[in-house]
């Protein structure tokens, strides 16, 4: 009180008037009624109409005030209320509300360095369209909640307007009917939707995503809170011709929507998602996008600590930063079982191959023994395995011709080898010729029975592949 007192004489003194920025206007003088039944958007037309070419503030004292048409903001206008909700039932209401009935966008901002706060917007049963359109540049959204819209809730960005340098304090978007919150220029070129700042977003149970930047460019988001929407809480999911790029998310916390928690797809490029809580899920993110950086935790994963990079800090964790996801390789703390994981993608997981580039022997063992890497190979009258891609070849024979085992590729000293023959022909199989690599200590091959199999192992020993071991019938 005194702070406030002391400023306003010393600006006093310094020249300032303050008429021109302090005149406040009031739509129940201008014949609103508030009551929820009339229609009073020719009172708040006529209250904004009334307020200079400078700006000035439109009051909305305690009431519901019904509109018919959208509200536009033509000039720089502070639009204040009296306080806020987070529930989107008419019991619950803020103290000053908007109810939007019928199909339009409820406020469409479309002066620079406009300011909202202390409301609610409300929509009727049926409504369509968005709640706030943001069509202008340095505006700033305050203690303003946004439901029961039939479109987006709020969207910021519009065709051939400037949208930039956007900041939002404490915004409220539930159960509107597409996303909560839309950052877009839907102009394809370079995006004016841009610089924007966040800080609070409680984004829940609309029919789109909870948060979706598209076309946008370098926006800051501190503290987004997406629960129980349609789509995904957080979804940056850019365009062909202009990515979803440059944006950063500190701490956003999300839980519970259908599609997904955070999505970075395709057309996300060089954004980043620091401390996300994986909650509901090992992984919350899907990181299809390229040269993005997440930095998270999870309590359901083993180890306790994720961090992912387009570069592999540790040999546990290997990625790409040209395709999405990352190999995470973790140790049960229980039974000490070694768990190797695609994360951070939800593409079909490739079962790894190990392969030894020509300078070295490769092999994976447990406890001493030899581990197998099973590759089937594909039938014909020629037969011929790569021993980089593994060290147990399966066979599925299926017919009675008879077929040449050819030598490997890609021998190593040292390399053991197992075929695994299978009779699927109907009847005896053919005779098998093997190439003349291979050393068959047992004497010829014994072809299994219709239905059966039998293995034979090799080692490679530098020139020839020696017969280890062959089972003693079929199985």
């Amino acid at each position: 009180m005194h702070t406030r007192l002391w400023t306003t004489t010393l600006l006093c003194a310094l020249g300032w008037s303050g008429t021109a920025w302090t005149q406040t206007f009031n739509p129940r003088a201008y014949g609103a009624k508030g009551d929820g039944t009339a229609d009073d958007t020719p009172a708040i037309n006529a209250a904004l109409a009334a307020v200079p070419a400078a700006g000035g503030v439109l009051e909305l004292p305690p009431g519901v005030y019904r509109i018919t048409a959208p509200i536009h903001l033509s000039k720089k206008v502070t639009v204040t209320g009296a306080g806020f909700t987070d529930d989107p039932t008419a019991t619950s209401r803020a103290a000053a509300v908007l109810v939007k009935d019928g199909t339009f966008d409820g406020i469409n901002v479309e002066a620079d360095a406009c300011i909202l706060r202390d409301f609610q917007l409300d929509g009727k049963a049926g409504n369509g369209g968005a709640g706030i359109v943001v069509k202008a540049a340095r505006v700033v959204l305050e203690n303003v909640a946004v439901m029961n819209q039939g479109g987006v809730g709020v969207r910021i960005g519009s065709p051939h307007t400037n949208a930039n340098l956007w900041r939002i304090f404490n915004l409220v978007v539930v159960k509107n009917g597409s996303h909560g919150l839309y950052i877009h220029d839907p102009d394809p070129r370079i995006p004016d939707v841009n610089a924007g700042i966040l800080v609070g977003l409680d984004t829940r149970r609309n029919g789109g995503d909870g948060l979706r930047i598209d076309n946008a460019t370098d926006n800051i988001f501190h503290g987004v809170m997406a629960a129980e929407n349609a789509g995904y809480g957080i979804n940056l999911h850019g365009t062909p011709g202009d990515k979803a790029t440059g944006h950063i998310f500190w701490f956003p916390y999300a839980e519970a929507n259908q599609r997904g928690e955070i999505l970075l797809d395709t057309n996300a490029v060089f954004n980043v998602v620091f401390g996300f809580n994986a909650l509901t899920k090992v992984d919350g993110t899907i990181d299809r996008g390229t040269e993005n950086l997440v930095l998270g935790h999870a309590r359901a994963k083993v180890g306790g600590r994720l961090f992912r990079s387009p570069v592999a800090f540790t040999a546990a964790r290997i990625s790409s930063p040209a395709i999405s996801g990352y190999w995470d390789l973790t140790q049960d703390s229980t039974d000490r079982r070694l768990l190797v994981t695609l994360n951070g993608s939800d593409a079909d997981p490739v079962i790894a191959r190990f392969q030894h580039g020509g300078r070295g022997r490769v092999e994976l063992q447990a406890d001493g023994a030899l581990l197998e890497t099973h590759v089937a190979l594909a039938y014909n009258f020629t037969v011929r395995a790569d021993a980089s891609r593994g060290n147990y070849f399966t066979l599925f024979v299926t017919d009675a011709d008879e077929f040449t085992i050819a030598n490997p590729l890609n021998l190593v000293p040292g390399q053991r080898i197992t075929y695994d023959i299978k009779n699927g022909a109907g009847r005896n199989m053919g005779t098998i010729t093997w190439g003349h690599l291979f050393l068959l200590a047992g004497g010829s091959f014994t072809t299994p029975a219709n239905g059966k199999r039998r293995l034979i192992t090799f080692r490679y020993d530098g020139t020839n592949l020696v017969e280890e071991s062959r089972s003693q019938g079929d199985t």
